[in-house]
């Protein structure tokens, strides 16, 4: 069965190839999951860290997050293990 979205989408592709008079044809964007394999916390300074985030394929991204309260090494230590 045909959701409403996909309905909507079909519709909206006729009404342009109609007012056009041309082809027309419209693509939903797919949806990728990647499975991280590993994130690692860094202390940029006192209140920074770095995350770094490695997914599946070897995709890496990091992000600068801010913290309100500087960690100590143990407890970073610590955060790193929970999220591996």
């Amino acid at each position: 069965k045909e959701d409403k979205m996909e309905h909507l989408l079909r519709q909206v592709a006729k009404l342009l190839a109609t007012n056009t008079n041309y082809a027309s044809m419209i693509s939903a964007p797919t949806i990728h999951t990647n499975k991280i394999k590993f994130i690692q916390l860094s202390r940029l300074d006192a209140g920074q860290l770095l995350a770094v985030v490695v997914a599946e394929g070897n995709i890496i991204k990091n992000n600068i997050i801010s913290v309100a309260e500087e960690l100590n090494d143990e407890t970073l230590l610590k955060l790193n293990i929970l999220l591996n």
